[in-house]
């Protein structure tokens, strides 16, 4: 965050991690929406998110989470309680 918009080199460097490293690892955060890729003269920077946002993302998932925990209660609390499993060997 203190650096702002940067390369991966940059960003690689002020957490002396290999620039390869920081490559996956801002891909990966990119992928997550939780850092922001742009491209200028043929050179990537990266910016993550400010944390108020970051809290916002994570609130979402929370409620997302909650609302399926209970349809999947709700599925659970119907069943019979047991579960059943049937096996076929042979040709289909």
């Amino acid at each position: 965050m203190e650096l702002g918009n940067a390369p991966a080199s940059s960003i690689a460097r002020c957490a002396s991690e290999n620039r390869v490293t920081a490559y996956a690892i801002l891909k990966d955060l990119c992928k997550r929406s939780l850092a922001t890729e742009t491209t200028r003269n043929k050179v990537k920077y990266y910016a993550v998110l400010e944390p108020k946002r970051l809290l916002n993302l994570q609130q979402e998932k929370t409620k997302k989470l909650e609302k399926s925990l209970s349809e999947f209660q709700a599925i659970a609390s119907q069943g019979s309680g047991k579960n059943k499993v049937l096996s076929y060997e042979g040709l289909e």
